[in-house]
């Protein structure tokens, strides 16, 4: 478990979370929409990193959550984005309106780095 937070304690670092802006999941429906119910995405935006989305299945039952950014509100439309599992590397496919899906286990979450081409 030492391993998994030091991990996530490198992600967040790379993309410089502290600097980021904070769009936590009460308070961000003009960035993100997140289905089905009791599914939720917090979101860090950082001008220059792009956006690490924590998404999350807090249902009881497995669930294909999908997620909806809409790009223009985030200041990436028209970006060439490299689009991640932030803790595998794992590529993650998002169609060009910004929706994807991540088939999340009961209490299960996923990072998702939204990372313009011209970032690290």
């Amino acid at each position: 478990m030492v391993w998994f937070h030091e991990q996530t304690v490198q992600m967040r670092d790379r993309f410089r979370a502290h600097e980021a802006k904070k769009l936590f999941y009460w308070e961000n429906q003009d960035y993100v929409r997140v289905s089905p119910e009791d599914c939720y995405a917090t979101l860090l935006q950082h001008a220059y990193h792009g956006v690490l989305a924590l998404v999350s299945n807090l249902r009881r039952d497995p669930q294909t959550v999908t997620v909806q950014f809409p790009l223009d509100n985030l200041g990436l439309r028209g970006k060439d984005l490299h689009v991640f599992d932030a803790m595998t590397n794992e590529a993650m496919p998002m169609a060009p309106d910004g929706k994807l899906s991540a088939n999340l286990e009961s209490e299960q979450w996923v990072y998702v780095w939204l990372r313009p081409n011209s970032g690290p």
